[in-house]
């Protein structure tokens, strides 16, 4: 299976309807295309559960802090869109960005049209213990590079007829800065193996 092209989205939930501690990488959309408005999952109350660096300034602490909540915005969001009866894949413009955009836009079509896979319920999404691995606020556009563990166990939905429920998995995720965004302007511009060698997420 060809993970890293699946797309971030598909990852996580391919992992929760086989009920596997592993799920291959997602593919969100593209920082190309105009953002529409905020979607209601992106903007609710962050459910972060934030990891203090010490070592980084108050200015690189919020900028991870927000980074950590732009994952959480885009996995509810995803599972908003499938959950969705009438789903809107504008709404992952408002969470993604290129190169993620495009890998999650084919993906998620895919997926519904496919039709084999279905979200019931997108529950609520949380990250657990963001670890930085980078930032850099200098560069253009700012970028946070972070591993979080993503909980999407109160997510459920069923695979040709048979039920699965989320789970947790950890990936690793580049977050940056957008001037067309609403609201801190983070999003998910790539979803990355936690580790060089491995092809999709692990457990957390």
């Amino acid at each position: 299976m060809e993970r890293s092209r699946l797309g971030a989205s598909a990852a996580l939930l391919a992992s929760a309807a086989l009920l596997a501690g592993c799920s291959t990488s997602p593919e969100p959309p593209s920082s190309g295309q105009s953002a529409v408005a905020s979607s209601p999952s992106a903007s609710a109350t962050p459910s972060t559960t934030p990891s203090p660096a010490p070592t980084l300034s108050a200015e690189k602490q919020q900028a991870v802090d927000q980074a950590a909540d732009a994952v959480r915005g885009y996995w509810q969001t995803y599972y908003d869109v499938l959950a969705d009866p009438t789903p809107n894949l504008n709404d992952l413009n408002t969470v993604t960005t290129q190169p993620q955009l495009d890998r999650d836009l084919r993906s998620t079509q895919e997926l519904l049209a496919d039709g084999k896979t279905v979200v019931t319920s997108p529950g609520r999404v949380t990250v657990v213990d963001p670890q930085v691995v980078k930032v850099n606020l200098a560069s253009n556009p700012p970028t946070v590079t972070l591993v979080a563990c993503v909980d999407t166990s109160s997510v459920a939905g069923t695979t040709d007829g048979k039920a699965w429920t989320g789970g947790r998995n950890e990936m690793k995720y580049r977050v940056v800065k957008t001037k067309h965004l609403p609201g801190s302007g983070w999003a998910v511009a790539e979803v990355l193996p936690p580790e060089s060698d491995l092809a999709g997420s692990r457990p957390c």
